[in-house]
């Protein structure tokens, strides 16, 4: 029964729409209503570290791109407009973060280059690939490779992967001794033809992590390396977003011996709705003019998480208002079923009220072409309409279901 009452709530209330939505505009930012992550900076030099500035949850606006950063000592560490910290020599120093008249100190550790872990082929060397899309289906990844190279898809061999980069090719991808003339710098960096265009920059973290990897002696994959356990995506809550604003979203890896890092910018993020919201290569989510529900997929290695948001109808206040209202009749008028309130709580996210309910010809087709993927006849239509009973729905959807 409850799958009957399910049904006849979706095909009552399907076209869904004529709603105004909330000004998510105007927040009045307080001391005490932001949050920041991560409190504190731990960098090795050379490293870079993603800040997220935002309201808290009565507001939960992202200000990550639109504060101003400052460092305390830019000889040790500098910040980006967005938010990303770099280091560049050992010590300590505090980032400062002004937003609205508040302002906020981070402190900062850069420990010395020497004393970084070293970097491991799975966790950081193939994550870069995947994001650059050098093992994808459409490079190097698909059955075949391309011109001479071949990767697995998405890294899912590493020993293989490894062999293909350090031993093939008469080892001219990576020079140790000269890592800048390895082929595999000088090919994603375009100082080399290359089939696949640009595929990052010198200045990039990618670019110094492949560097470093390939200096240290281009380690290969070793059975006693710490494996990735989880990665944390922030902000961990769904969120509501006006239309044309931004949210920057951090990813952060936790490994088997017990360390962590930033990996945002070694993340492949892509959105399910694009008409809806954009998500750029660094994690940053760009919402449009549209309006409705979206979802960011992240990933790193082979760990995937998602984060979601609502883009909802923008109105006046008293436009507001009045959705709202009509939002509470109806909730007196439901059975409180968890549907109702399911469906009660995303009106009210998106802040939107359903049609009223079809009629009995309409909710006849919508039905029958639901279950059955066909038309009703004259005579069935005649006969539904005619019917008189009060339950004629559950009883039609409970036929359609047994047929």
């Amino acid at each position: 029964m409850e799958l009957v009452n399910i049904i006849s709530r979706q095909l009552q209330s399907r076209s869904m729409l004529l709603a105004f939505g909330f000004c998510c505009s105007g927040f009045i930012v307080h001391a005490n209503e932001l949050h920041i992550e991560p409190t504190k900076v731990n960098l090795f030099v050379g490293g870079t570290q993603q800040l997220l500035v935002a309201g808290t949850e009565a507001t939960a606006q992202d200000f990550t791109t639109t504060a101003q950063y400052s460092s305390s000592d830019n000889a040790i560490a500098t910040v980006s407009n967005r938010g990303v910290v770099h280091g560049h020599f050992r010590g300590h120093a505090a980032i400062t973060i002004q937003v609205a008249g508040q302002t906020r100190n981070v402190p900062l550790s850069v420990s010395a280059a020497e004393d970084a872990p070293e970097i491991r082929f799975v966790t950081e060397v193939l994550p870069i690939l995947t994001r650059l899309g050098c093992n994808s289906g459409e490079c190097h990844g698909k059955a075949t490779g391309q011109n001479g190279f071949k990767l697995s898809l998405f890294g899912s061999e590493p020993d293989g992967d490894y062999d293909a980069l350090a031993r093939e090719g008469r080892g001219r991808r990576l020079f140790p001794t000269t890592p800048d003339s390895s082929l595999l710098l000088l090919k994603a960096t375009a100082k080399m033809p290359h089939g696949g265009g640009r595929r990052m920059e010198e200045s990039s973290d990618d670019y110094r992590i492949l560097r470093q990897w390939i200096l240290r002696g281009a380690i290969p994959p070793r059975d006693s390396d710490p494996r990735l356990e989880r990665i944390e995506l922030s902000p961990r809550e769904e969120r509501i977003l006006p239309t044309t604003s931004s949210q920057q979203l951090l990813v952060t890896a936790h490994f088997s011996d017990g360390s962590s890092r930033d990996v945002t910018r070694q993340s492949v993020f892509q959105s399910n709705e694009t008409g809806i919201a954009m998500v750029d290569p660094d994690g940053l989510i760009n919402t449009t003019s549209q309006h409705g529900l979206v979802t960011i997929m992240a990933r790193f290695s082979e760990q995937i998480l998602t984060f979601h948001a609502a883009v909802p109808f923008a109105g006046t206040e008293s436009q507001n208002r009045a959705v709202q209202l009509q939002l509470n009749q109806l909730e007196r008028q439901f059975d409180q079923s968890p549907y109702d309130l399911l469906l009660l709580r995303q009106w009210r996210r998106m802040n939107v009220v359903p049609s009223p309910p079809a009629d009995d010809a309409t909710f006849l087709r919508r039905v029958m072409i639901d279950l059955c993927g066909t038309l009703p006849t004259a005579e069935e239509i005649q006969d539904y309409v005619t019917d008189q009973r009060t339950d004629k729905r559950a009883r039609l959807i409970q036929r359609l279901l047994n047929r």
